[in-house]
């Protein structure tokens, strides 16, 4: 019984330990207004466990001309146009994809313009990664895909003119910046079953050489 109790326990914290890390989209979709604002959100923003930089950050209201169906987020401000990327705790990342699409359109018959937009990745070994991307000139979102932007610490990129919304950010951790709690606890609790069960079969070991002799 004791072994079966041992084994059940290392059973558990091998499924704990090899459970894959689960991407999240920071969508931004609890910041929504109905109206016709633009409000700001405080630097840095956080959603999901990442981070957002850039001192000025801000949205479209659902009524406003720019909404294009979802709450994105734009840096308001080509005096501090660098927006960064990171993980609460400095973990590293991967980043899959991204929804882009043009800023304000001409205000006049919704024509829209082509926004390219090149994102630099800051690796955990001090490389770079450098990838761009360029929207078609219609209303509404695409989402692009990263190739290799793997081991991350940060990412950054720049709100150039003509301009961007970005929304929908594909991130998946890979490196927790600490150990859960449940884990250590029940590796302590296993790590003692083991022993014991050790010591039991080692003194039982021992008797039945002492019988045979």
């Amino acid at each position: 019984m004791a072994k079966a109790i041992a084994l059940t326990g290392f059973s558990a914290l091998s499924l704990f330990a090899a459970a894959p890390a689960q991407a999240v989209i920071l969508d931004f979709q609890s910041l929504e207004v109905v109206g016709m604002s633009t409000p700001g959100v405080n630097s840095p923003y956080t959603e999901n466990g990442f981070i957002i930089s850039n001192p000025r950050i801000s949205y479209f209201g659902t009524l406003d001309r720019r909404y294009q169906g979802s709450t994105a987020l734009f840096a308001a401000s080509t005096f501090t146009p660098t927006i960064s990327l990171a993980q609460v705790g400095n973990g590293s990342f991967t980043l899959t994809s991204i929804d882009l699409t043009d800023l304000n359109g001409d205000g006049i018959d919704e024509t829209y313009k082509n926004v390219t937009v090149s994102f630099t990745g800051l690796r955990t070994d001090n490389s770079t990664i450098t990838q761009a991307f360029t929207t078609d000139a219609l209303r509404g979102f695409q989402t692009f895909n990263f190739s290799n932007f793997t081991n991350l610490v940060s990412v950054d990129w720049n709100q150039d003119a003509p301009f961007h919304q970005f929304d929908n950010i594909n991130v998946t951790p890979t490196n927790a910046t600490e150990i859960p709690e449940p884990f250590t606890m029940l590796g302590t609790i296993t790590a003692a079953g083991f022993a014991a069960a050790f010591k039991r079969k080692l003194a039982k070991t021992q008797k039945d050489n002492k019988d045979i002799v």
